[in-house]
């Protein structure tokens, strides 16, 4: 042992017999073990603290009393290299957990969902796949339609037996409210789009009901019913947009049918399957598996008239979206998502394959989805960069003196 001004140096290899180690290096010293020192006294050592033990440096000080106790602790305790690369490496473990978990709702990204998954992908306006985030099984067995509130909330429909529910994630990912309504959503693939109406109700589509839900009351009610509800979309009117399978009406948010628009052309509505309404032009924009000699077209109608103006092939084309820049994002069973100018050509798909529903986060807004709350990156950089000056200097300290 190495003494230090005014200490008594006691034998090292009587020490290393004091020393009970475990795996992380703790150490006590053990009771009543006598010790030679150089002035030909004897010690003995009764005191015990745990205390870091690789290559220990223990100063006793002079109170210890000849035939006596050692009562003071050490004056100098170095923690073991191990431990310390221990910690470092479990920081470095923290920090990638951090930026792998972490999925933010980013203003104007596009975000998708897809039957079968509770995954939902986020990518950049133009199309490129960013990240993506998993909701928990506790909540349903599949993510469906997914909408912004006006609180930044992101409302998922969910598949949940015989029923479906709803979730509202807030800015740090967890739950913040949940909602159940009659339908069986998972009885077909296209069902459970969601929209939100101009009086803050959102909607849902699923089996033959459309059921409307208040912001803060956990059941939502049935409204309307036809063959088939697939999507709704909400109107500037206050009123909505619901479109069956064989038919699109205008009704309430009460449910009282306004109109019926019927297109004024030879084509019809066979198994459409989503809806979006432009109000700078009072363009519709349907998709549909349709029939034969008009197999999966997306469509666009004269809000007014019902005039079918311009179709286009598009392979299981399902859910619609019309972003803040004015594109068509066109969801599908069997494709990348595209992306459509209001004429319909194609400008652009999402890159991370195959996704039925999709929607994109207003531009006015910006929150962050964290499943675990995030430490600063800056302060996780900075606390590993500390922790292993630490243990450098350790080890440094130890090769200096501890020969």
């Amino acid at each position: 042992m190495t003494a230090g001004s005014g200490a008594i140096p006691l034998c090292g290899t009587v020490l290393q017999s004091w020393i009970s180690r475990n795996p992380c290096g703790m150490a006590c010293l053990k009771r009543d073990v006598p010790a030679n020192s150089p002035d030909g006294k004897r010690y003995t050592a009764s005191w015990c603290n745990s205390v870091r033990v690789s290559g220990v440096i223990m100063t006793l000080q002079k109170n210890a009393q000849p035939n006596g106790r050692i009562d003071d602790a050490p004056s100098r305790a170095w923690t073991c290299g191990r431990c310390v690369n221990l910690i470092a490496i479990l920081f470095f473990m923290f920090a990638a957990a951090q930026s792998a978990i972490a999925f933010e709702l980013v203003p104007s990204d596009i975000y998708s969902s897809n039957y079968f998954s509770l995954t939902i992908d986020h990518y950049t306006p133009a199309g490129s796949y960013i990240d993506s985030f998993s909701l928990p099984p506790s909540i349903g067995s599949e993510a469906r339609g997914m909408a912004f509130g006006p609180n930044g909330w992101l409302y998922v429909v969910v598949v949940t037996g015989s029923n479906f529910g709803v979730v509202a994630l807030d800015s740090s990912g967890s739950v913040q409210a949940t909602y159940s309504g009659p339908g069986y959503v998972g009885g077909n693939l296209s069902y459970g789009k969601i929209a939100f109406g101009k009086n803050g109700q959102f909607f849902v589509g699923g089996a033959d009901n459309l059921v409307a839900f208040t912001v803060g009351s956990p059941n939502g009610t049935v409204i309307y019913t036809n063959n088939q509800i697939f999507d709704v979309k909400g109107l500037p009117s206050g009123n909505l947009l619901v479109l069956s399978a064989y038919q699109l009406q205008e009704i309430t948010t009460t449910g009282s049918v306004v109109k019926t628009i019927i297109p004024d052309t030879i084509i019809s509505f066979v198994d459409a399957r989503g809806v979006e309404f432009d109000p700078l032009t009072n363009k519709i924009y349907v998709t549909m598996l349709g029939y034969t000699g008009q197999f999966f077209q997306l469509m666009r109608f004269d809000g007014g008239t019902g005039h079918l103006e311009k179709s286009v092939f598009f392979w299981y084309g399902d859910d619609i979206f019309l972003t803040s820049d004015d594109r068509l994002i066109v969801g599908s069973r069997t494709q990348a998502p595209a992306i459509f100018d209001l004429d319909l050509n194609q400008i652009a798909v999402l890159n991370g394959g195959q996704q039925m529903f999709v929607t994109q986060m207003p531009p006015a807004a910006s929150v962050a989805m964290t499943p675990v709350p995030l430490l600063p990156r800056a302060l996780i950089v900075l606390l590993c960069v500390l922790v292993i000056i630490s243990g450098s200097a350790h080890l440094t300290y130890n090769r200096l003196f501890m020969r």
